[in-house]
C-alpha cells in the first residue's frame, strides 16, 4: 500500500486531525448568587402586592426565604436584525431560588413586575409581540433538571405538596395547610427531586386539557412509591383549572353576597 501511495514503507500518513471539542460554557452560579443575595425580602414590595393580588396570603409567602425582591432587574431581549442580546431597561422583579434538595443554587426564576404590583407588560420593539413576564436563568445547560423552588421544608410529619408554578404551589399550600414546592413545569414535576425528610409527597396537578400535568404527577407518584414515599394526587374538578384557580373560586364563593332570606 505504501508503494502505491508513493511512500517508502517506513513513512506513515499524518494522523487525522481530531475536531476540537467546544469549550464548556461558564458556570453562572456566582453571578446568580450575587443577584439573589443582593435582593430584599418581599414584604411590603411590589412582589408582595403581586402575590396578594393573585389571591395569596402574605402569611405564607412572607415566610419563604427563597422568594426575594429586586427593585431594578435588567430585561434582555434578542434583536431581530442581528440576533444579538440587548437590554431594553430595568423593572421590579420577584426572584425565586431554584435549588437541589441539598440547597445548591441551580438557577433563578424571574417574575418581572410593574411598581404597582401588576405583571410586566412589555412589547418587543422589533416585532410588537408581548414580552414574557416570567423567565428562568440556569447556572449552565441542564442545571435545572430535578431542581425546584423550595418554598418551605416538609412539615413535622414529613409532608410536602408539589405543584408546577410558584403561585400554584403557594395556592396549594393555602388550600391544604401543607408546605409546598414548585417544580416550575410539568417536565420539572415529573423529574422533581423531593426535599430531604419527605415521607409523604402530595401533588397538586394542573387539570389542563391535554392532561400533561396529570401524567407528570402520575409519573412522579410512581417514582416516589418506588422510593418508599407515600402520597397522592389532587386535581381541581374544573377542566383548565390549577390550584390557584381553585383557591380563587373558593374565595369568590365565600365572599359572594348572600341572598336575602
Amino acid at each position: 500500500m505504501a508503494a502505491l501511495l508513493g511512500m517508502s514503507p517506513s513513512e506513515n500518513p499524518p494522523a487525522a486531525r481530531q475536531p476540537e471539542s467546544p469549550e464548556p460554557k461558564p458556570d453562572k452560579q456566582p453571578e446568580l448568587i450575587r443577584l439573589f443575595n443582593a435582593a430584599a425580602p418581599i414584604d411590603g414590595t411590589p412582589a408582595a402586592l403581586y402575590l396578594k393580588g393573585r389571591g395569596l396570603s402574605p402569611e405564607l409567602f412572607d415566610a419563604c426565604p427563597d422568594l426575594r425582591y429586586c427593585p431594578a432587574l435588567p430585561y434582555w431581549i434578542t434583536r431581530c436584525a442581528d440576533n444579538r442580546p440587548a437590554c431594553i431597561g430595568s423593572c421590579p422583579a420577584m426572584l425565586a431560588a431554584i435549588r437541589t434538595p441539598d440547597g445548591t443554587l441551580q438557577g433563578l426564576h424571574k417574575t418581572y413586575l410593574q411598581t404597582d404590583g401588576r405583571k410586566f407588560a412589555g412589547i418587543h420593539p422589533d416585532t410588537g409581540d408581548p414580552l414574557p413576564a416570567k423567565k428562568m436563568a440556569a447556572r449552565y445547560g441542564g442545571a435545572l433538571h430535578g431542581a425546584a423552588v423550595h418554598l418551605y421544608p416538609p412539615d413535622f410529619q414529613g409532608r410536602i405538596i408539589a405543584a408546577e408554578g410558584i403561585e400554584t404551589a403557594l395556592a396549594a399550600w393555602q388550600l391544604f395547610q401543607t408546605p409546598a414546592i414548585a417544580a416550575l413545569s410539568a417536565h420539572g414535576l415529573q423529574n422533581l427531586q423531593w426535599p430531604h425528610g419527605t415521607e409523604t409527597l402530595l401533588i397538586a396537578a394542573d387539570n389542563d386539557h391535554s392532561q400533561t400535568g396529570r401524567k407528570a404527577a402520575e409519573a412522579l407518584t410512581r417514582r416516589a412509591a418506588r422510593a418508599g414515599i407515600g402520597g397522592g394526587i389532587w386535581q381541581p374538578e374544573t377542566a383548565g383549572f390549577d390550584a390557584l384557580d381553585e383557591l380563587n373560586r373558593r374565595q369568590a364563593a365565600t365572599n359572594a353576597p348572600k341572598p336575602p332570606v
